[in-house]
């Protein structure tokens, strides 16, 4: 059954992903999913390869047929690491202000698909939809200029959370079989605010990131939260409601990353 993302939203039917026991499930996640550190999540099947905010890669990774790209930070929207990840035929989703912010070389190579929160796009059989992500309070991610997705690939539906606090939108979200959610604080939700997330959501997995980086700058150092973080918010989830946390180990060798001067 081909299942649409609308309905995630209007709840109008069961996800597939949902038929998968939970053993299944965490099997799925063990085999398709990777944390490449940071915000970098890559989701494969048996014939696809998928990218979100690809950032700081150290090493080869397989090329991309879609890489979704959440804003235009440069912890997230990096021509270099996507231009490691382009080949004949790769989509690139953004907006607007990601477009611009990415080399011309990508641009040209890529074919880059533009979205804004609640469209959907469908590219190698993969169903996207944006969503909203953004800080009520905070200067750092306006309301507008970034969003989420909602995917849903091989019938298992993922969320990607972007960089966010918990907002109001979330709790429409309904459906997820495998959330990833910034846990560090700071621009984005801490381990707090993403279990409340959690709880609004419901997500049968809630896999945690953006957390434990630590970046060099003109200025010095600085971090964006600790390497604990994840297990903080395995044990603060798991007391609170059914939805499983798994703790991904970073496929990167260092959590150290240099930022634009």
């Amino acid at each position: 059954m081909n299942f649409n993302l609308r309905d995630i939203l209007q709840k109008k039917e069961e996800p597939i992903g949902s038929r998968l026991s939970d053993e299944q499930l965490e099997k799925y996640v063990a085999d398709n999913i990777r944390w490449l550190g940071h915000a970098s999540i890559q989701v494969t099947d048996h014939e696809r390869t998928l990218y979100f905010d690809p950032f700081g890669l150290d090493h080869k990774e397989k090329p991309a047929d879609v890489i979704l790209v959440s804003h235009n930070h440069f912890d997230h929207a990096s021509s270099e690491d996507i231009g490691k990840l382009v080949k004949e035929g790769t989509v690139v989703i953004g907006d607007e202000a990601t477009k611009r912010k990415l080399d011309r070389y990508i641009i040209d190579s890529a074919d880059y698909v533009l979205i804004k929160s609640g469209r959907n796009v469908a590219v190698s059989g993969i169903e996207v939809r944006a969503v909203d992500a953004y800080n009520p309070c905070k200067e750092e991610h306006p309301k507008g200029e970034g969003i989420g997705f909602v995917v849903n690939m091989s019938g298992v539906v993922l969320y990607y959370a972007g960089d966010t606090d918990f907002i109001p939108e979330m709790k429409r979200l309904r459906g997820i079989d495998v959330a990833f959610y910034p846990v560090g604080g700071g621009a984005t939700m801490d381990v707090r605010e993403a279990a409340q997330a959690v709880n609004a959501m419901k997500p049968r997995i809630a896999i945690p990131m953006h957390y434990g980086s630590q970046f060099t700058d003109s200025q010095g150092d600085f971090e964006i939260g600790r390497l604990e973080d994840g297990l903080k918010f395995e044990k603060l989830v798991e007391s609170q409601s059914s939805t499983k946390v798994l703790v991904l180990q970073r496929n990167r060798a260092s959590n150290r990353y240099m930022a634009p001067f």
